[in-house]
């Protein structure tokens, strides 16, 4: 049987090298990256669709983007993020409607579509307002750190 915890910590453990952009001791040395290619990112259409929906369909892409790196957790009843400073010390962050904002935006476009033309926007702080006055989140559980 797997150890919930440990799997979180294990996960945070990856979340942090991955911050710091530091491969783990034993990982092989990978060639450089050729060219980018270009990412299709999912669209959410911003307009004319139900509040509560828009907002499903962002916590939904935020969901499929937590794995296999988790950028979002739940401590004590609130969303929160890895952070770590300049000396490489760990912290939980409470997240914000921007840091939701930002996080989107890395994962998804967000656009409106007016007759026959589409234009990509902001996404709407109402939005992630609406995400973290949510009672729970599919977010894995954290506890602190180690």
């Amino acid at each position: 049987m797997s150890d919930p915890i440990a799997k979180h910590e294990q996960a945070i453990a990856e979340a942090l090298l991955a911050e710091q952009g530091a491969a783990p001791p034993d990982a092989p040395h990978a060639p450089p990256p050729a060219d980018p290619l270009p990412v299709a990112y999912p669209v959410i259409l911003g307009n004319n669709r139900p509040f509560r929906d828009i907002t499903g369909e962002i916590v939904a892409l935020l969901h499929q983007a937590n794995e296999p790196q988790p950028h979002l957790f739940v401590q004590a009843g609130r969303l929160v993020r890895l952070r770590q400073d300049e000396r490489g010390q760990a912290w939980l962050e409470p997240v914000t409607d921007l840091h939701l904002r930002h996080r989107l935006s890395q994962i998804a476009d967000v656009v409106q579509v007016s007759g026959d033309q589409v234009w990509h926007v902001v996404p709407s702080l109402a939005f992630m307002r609406d995400i973290l006055a949510m009672e729970s989140w599919p977010f894995p559980p954290v506890e602190g750190l180690v």
